[in-house]
């Protein structure tokens, strides 16, 4: 499978990435990191439905892409440049700028058996050392 993008891009894709949306979401909070969003602001940006944004974001953040805070009753969301998967999310951001529908197959693409045993290397399970 030759799409262009590197075996690890490829590999975190397959890890981490499950729709265009979420990609999209990802993207959105890192172009913007210094700003805290609320669900309904990335629903408003973003043109989508709330239900569908809150998912993304809250798997975004447990995935810890992104940092959260609760002010009061509203929770705010903003991207983490201390993510260890950073260098990454640059690639990805690149990657989705320069070649589009590139990454979006890789994001619908059957993953390789190969493919699926090199992301779960990079899975980090809790109690587990390094």
């Amino acid at each position: 499978m030759n799409s262009g993008l590197s075996h690890e891009l490829q590999a975190f894709i397959c890890q981490h990435i499950h729709s265009v949306e979420q990609l999209e979401v990802l993207l959105l909070l890192k172009r913007s990191d210094a700003r805290e969003w609320t669900a309904d602001e990335v629903t408003r940006e973003m043109a989508s439905h709330r239900h569908a944004v809150e998912s993304r974001l809250l798997d975004l953040s447990a995935r810890g892409f992104l940092k959260s805070r609760t002010e009061g009753s509203e929770l705010f969301y903003s991207y983490d440049q201390s993510s260890p998967l950073e260098r990454l999310v640059e690639g990805l951001a690149a990657a989705y700028a320069e070649r589009r529908v590139t990454v979006i197959t890789a994001i619908f693409a059957e993953p390789k058996d190969s493919l699926r045993h090199f992301a779960d290397a990079f899975k980090l399970r809790k109690g587990e050392d390094p």
